[in-house]
């Protein structure tokens, strides 16, 4: 622990001024501002959604809509085990990203009631894979002084996905009268979502270097 931090603080500034001022810092901003577009959006409308699909049972409205959420559960206690132990982070946050991608793009092109809820299962469990395993990241090379500064930024830049999220999807379905064009923009948010994250591992492999090294494990 004590080398890790070590070469943390030669990789990055851990001054509060020069943390705040990061590029870095602000990238991962928008990473996790795209993730949080997605998973609010799929939170907050989901029921109309699956309303909007032909569903009038409240209760079966309401088990359909809990279907991604569970999935994404699911899907995170695995994925992130995964990663645990391969000791890979970048490339396991990248897939979580584009299986959140493929979901969305595909619910924006079907019509069909079960399909189109199958899409959105899968985009939850991309979107809820992708949020641990983000975190990773900033922790990876933030330290000092600078490292709670530097989270809070993050997160002050990531928490306005929770409203601009469910917002598009309002003004757009009010202007389209369908969801289609809202899932098509998110998917398109989350192709450059994984872009700034291939991005930021291109220019930190300095820093982060430990997100892709297989963890020692001692045996007692």
């Amino acid at each position: 622990m004590d080398r890790e931090e070590t070469e943390r603080a030669s990789g990055f500034p851990s001054s509060l001024g020069r943390t705040m001022r990061s590029p870095k810092v602000w990238a991962l901003g928008l990473v996790n501002f795209g993730l949080l577009v997605g998973l609010y959006t799929i939170n907050f409308w989901m029921p109309q959604i699956v309303k909007g699909l032909g569903v009038s049972n409240t209760m079966s409205i309401g088990f359909i809509t809990a279907l991604p959420a569970l999935a994404g559960a699911i899907g995170m206690i695995f994925w992130t085990r995964h990663s645990d132990r391969s000791g890979e982070r970048t490339w396991h946050l990248v897939g979580s990203i584009l299986v959140g991608v493929t979901g969305f793009t595909a619910v924006s092109l079907t019509t069909d009631p079960v399909l189109s809820v199958t899409f959105l299962v899968l985009a939850s469990l991309g979107i809820h894979s992708a949020l641990p395993l983000f975190w990773t990241l900033p922790t990876a090379f933030l330290s000092g002084v600078g490292s709670a500064a530097g989270l809070a930024l993050i997160n002050s830049i990531s928490n306005l996905g929770g409203y601009v999220g469910p917002q598009l999807m309002g003004y757009i379905k009010d202007q389209t009268t369908s969801f289609a064009p809202a899932f098509a923009m998110i998917a398109m948010l989350l192709v450059f979502t994984a872009g700034v994250v291939l991005a930021i591992h291109a220019t930190s492999r300095v820093q982060l270097k430990t997100l892709d090294r297989r963890p020692e494990v001692s045996r007692i």
